[in-house]
């Protein structure tokens, strides 16, 4: 098992591996949250909230899980600006490409 010293200079997570082991990964080898396939809202800068206050929206405490499930839809495109997050399934240009 690698020692997380050997790593000074990058960050490192202890992980469990296919075979039910303990095992150090150095940060790049880990999956980003945010660009996978699971992400379920991306973010928009405050500055471009001009683009999205005329779609549907709900406060950033609320259920995603419930409102996609009673609302918007399973595959909803889901931007959170601010405190909002807006459903912007009908212009995905803003998910695609603007939201990070």
């Amino acid at each position: 098992m690698m020692n997380p010293m050997q790593y000074p200079n990058q960050n490192v997570v202890l992980r469990e591996n296919t075979n039910g082991k303990l095992e150090w990964i150095k940060s790049d080898e880990i999956i980003n949250p945010y660009t996978s396939k699971n992400v379920r809202v991306k973010t928009l800068s405050t500055q471009e909230s001009f683009l999205v206050k005329e779609f549907p929206n709900f406060h950033k405490s609320g259920s995603i899980s419930g409102m996609k499930k009673l609302y918007y839809g399973k595959g909803a495109l889901l931007v959170r600006c601010g405190n909002y997050i807006y459903d912007v399934t009908s212009d995905p240009y803003i998910y695609k490409e603007l939201a990070y």
